[in-house]
Order: structure tokens, then C-alpha cells, then sequence
């Protein structure tokens, strides 16, 4: 019911921290081969920011190393 515009510029700040969080303990799940992992955390990131180029590309490779190229495809269209 309140708003408030200073809080504005935070709320997208915090916003980008959490989907780089999000990028990065994916990137690291990958590494330690927990690929379904990964693929749940990008998922979730996309919630907050479907248009963020991190997460889209690393779910577009993750789904090629997963051999799931007709999802793969479907994410880029």
C-alpha cells in the first residue's frame, strides 16, 4: 500500500546481486557435475529476470550438455 521511490533503485539492486548469486552457484554446481542442480538454479533465476544473457546462456549450455538440445532450442526461440 506504501510506496516509495527511494526504495526503487535498492529493490533492482538487490534484484541483480541475487540473479549474479544465482549465475555463479550454478556456474559452481556444473563444475562439481551436480548438472540438475545447476539447471534448477538458472530455472529460478529466470523467475526474477527472464531477459538476464547469463542465465539463458549458461541454461542454453547446460541443456546441451544434458543432451536435451529440443529444450535447448526452445529456450533460444
Amino acid at each position: 500500500m506504501n510506496y516509495y521511490d527511494w526504495t526503487e533503485n535498492k529493490r533492482r539492486l538487490m534484484d541483480e546481486a541475487l540473479v549474479n548469486v544465482i549465475v555463479q552457484a550454478a556456474e559452481y554446481e556444473a563444475k562439481m557435475n551436480l548438472k540438475q542442480t545447476a539447471l534448477e538454479l538458472l530455472k529460478l533465476g529466470l523467475i526474477r529476470d527472464s531477459l538476464h544473457q547469463a542465465l539463458n546462456v549458461n541454461l542454453i549450455k547446460l541443456y546441451v550438455q544434458l543432451n536435451e538440445k529440443v529444450a535447448a532450442i526452445k529456450h533460444y526461440e
